[in-house]
């Protein structure tokens, strides 16, 4: 597809992403003619996905930072006595390539999608840090639950102190 000299339409970029649907956004673009900028001067950027906010959440980070802050004065090794921990679900039907997803403006909008993984999991890993030791990973099925995240807790928790 020649594109020297010319316009490059919308109609015919879809012609040739539907006459080869295996093929890249990128090589559509180079065989269209389009660049990384196009005619007036967007560049395609990728979303970041977060998690979404709830409205009480803004109320218990600030209760959260107000808590470390005064125990830091009173002990400066506060948050190296910390257990961190974290859990992420890993789904079969919900991975997608987003490296071809993108979205063309004129200066990065810094948007973000947001997204609720833990509505539908089929995985989930549990993972913790203290200090510079790593906690787990555990693997579990099903919904974390509140008494499940507690006995899952009870059980790593006690035999990494057991080791320590």
């Amino acid at each position: 597809m020649s594109n020297v000299g010319r316009k490059v339409q919308p109609k015919d970029v879809l012609a040739y992403a539907l006459a080869h649907p295996q093929r890249s956004t990128k090589i559509i673009g180079e065989n269209c003619g389009l660049s990384k900028r196009n005619e007036s001067g967007a560049r395609p950027y990728r979303s970041t996905h977060v998690q979404g906010l709830l409205p009480t959440d803004a109320e218990r980070r600030y209760t959260w930072c107000n808590f470390v802050i005064n125990n830091l004065e009173d002990r400066p090794t506060f948050l190296a006595d910390i257990i961190w921990t974290d859990e992420a679900c890993f789904l079969r039907n919900g991975m997608f390539n987003r490296q071809n997803v993108l979205t063309w403006f004129l200066e990065n909008p810094r948007y973000a999608v947001e997204v609720r993984h833990q509505l539908r999991w089929s995985i989930n890993v549990w993972c913790g840090c203290f200090n510079d030791r790593l906690i787990g990973p555990v693997f579990y099925e099903g919904t974390l639950t509140g008494q499940r995240y507690f006995e899952l807790l009870h059980n790593v928790i006690t035999d990494f102190v057991e080791n320590l």
